[in-house]
C-alpha cells in the first residue's frame, strides 16, 4: 500500500457491546505505508483495540466533543478486562473487490480480543464475516475488457531485474486477458 496517511472515524457503539463505550466515537490515524496485507490474502493480521489504543494508533472522543478522552476509555478498557479476560475488540484491514469496478481498503472488525481471533484459524480467513466499520477507495488500474477483468496485477520484488529477466526469458508465463 502507499498513499496518503488515513484518519477514519467510528463509534463505540459498532465495536462494543458494553454501554459504558457507547458514548464514545474512535479516530484511527494510521500511514497506508504501514499497513501490512498478508502475503497470498486479502487482509492483514488482527490487531488488538487496546494495543492499538496504547500505542497511540486509536485515540478516543466522547460524542459531541473535541477533547481527548483515550486516557477514560483505557481506564474503563482495564477496569472491564479484570473483571472479564475475554472482554475485546479486535480490528484488521481488508482489500475488498466492489461490483462497480472498484477496490475498497475496508477497516473491519470483531468484539473479541486479536489473542482470542488468532487461535481460531476461521476468524482469521479472509472471508470470515466481520463489521465493516470504514472504507476507502483504493486508486489502482483496472482491465475492463476479457476474462482477467479486474485490477491489473503488479508485481512485487526485491530482485526486480532478475524477475524482469525470467519473465522475459519465459514468456510463456504471461497471459493476455
Amino acid at each position: 500500500m502507499s498513499g496518503p496517511s488515513l484518519d477514519l472515524e467510528f463509534r463505540g457503539q459498532d465495536v462494543f457491546q458494553l454501554e459504558l463505550l457507547h458514548p464514545f466515537y474512535f479516530r484511527y490515524s494510521v500511514d497506508a505505508d504501514t499497513i501490512d496485507i498478508r502475503a497470498n490474502a486479502f487482509s492483514s493480521k488482527w490487531e488488538d483495540f487496546t494495543d492499538l489504543l496504547a500505542r497511540g494508533f486509536i485515540s478516543a472522543f466522547r460524542n459531541g466533543q473535541k477533547e481527548d478522552s483515550t486516557t477514560d476509555v483505557r481506564r474503563i478498557l482495564e477496569d472491564v478486562k479484570k473483571a472479564d479476560q475475554t472482554f475485546g475488540a479486535a480490528l484488521r484491514w481488508a482489500v475488498q473487490a466492489k461490483e462497480d469496478d472498484s477496490l475498497k481498503l475496508s477497516l473491519q472488525c470483531l468484539p473479541k480480543s486479536a489473542c482470542r481471533l488468532k487461535r481460531d484459524s476461521k476468524l482469521c480467513t479472509d472471508d470470515c464475516p466481520t463489521i465493516i466499520l470504514e472504507s476507502v477507495t483504493v486508486v489502482t488500474d483496472f482491465n475492463m475488457e476479457g476474462p482477467c477483468r479486474g485490477p491489473k496485477p503488479i508485481l512485487f520484488t526485491r530482485e526486480p531485474e532478475m524477475v524482469k529477466k525470467a519473465l522475459t526469458d519465459n514468456p510463456s508465463n504471461l497471459h493476455t486477458g
